[in-house]
């Protein structure tokens, strides 16, 4: 089997495991224009994007509660790319910088997500970039969402062509 590329995006957003668990599961309206149904293992949900004109279908695998998703969807190099996203709680030099800076390391949920499935080509690589990107914004916009209420997507890619 040839080689396959992934990426990995993670930040720390202020908010309990479970608060950021309910986002990520329904990640509207900070992500997705419109999702059929909230991520649940062994369901196909379909997600709609401003920006894109064809929805995506995202197909569950596993989903542990304020821990852990894995889905599948299609990849513009052809196949399913796996998309793993985890929550974790600070590690001691993550609470030690909290509590640094004022912050209550009780209620920072860390959260990375790694997509997997490219092929270690050029064209594959340049499409990892961009879904690095997008993965990228999305975790942005996730944080923005929860501990602001501010929707980071919104026009944002109006430049962009999809």
């Amino acid at each position: 089997m040839a080689d396959t590329l992934s990426v990995t995006v993670s930040i720390t957003v202020l908010k309990s495991a479970k608060d950021v668990f309910a986002a990520v599961l329904t990640p509207t309206p900070f992500f997705v224009k419109r999702a059929s149904g909230p991520l649940t293992a062994g369901k196909s949900i379909t997600w709609e994007f401003p920006e894109v004109a064809q929805p995506l279908d995202v197909v569950v695998e596993n989903v542990v509660p304020d821990e852990t998703v894995r889905f599948q969807w299609g990849s513009q190099a052809g196949g399913l790319n796996t998309v793993d996203i985890a929550l974790a709680s600070l590690d001691e030099h993550g609470r030690a910088a909290a509590k640094k800076a004022g912050l209550d390391p009780g209620t920072a949920t860390t959260v990375t997500i790694t997509e997997s499935g490219w092929p270690d080509t050029p064209e594959g690589r340049k499409l990892s970039y961009g879904n690095q990107f997008g993965w990228t914004q999305y975790l942005c916009a996730l944080k923005a969402h929860l501990e602001h209420g501010v929707n980071l997507r919104r026009g944002a890619f109006l430049h962009h062509r999809f």
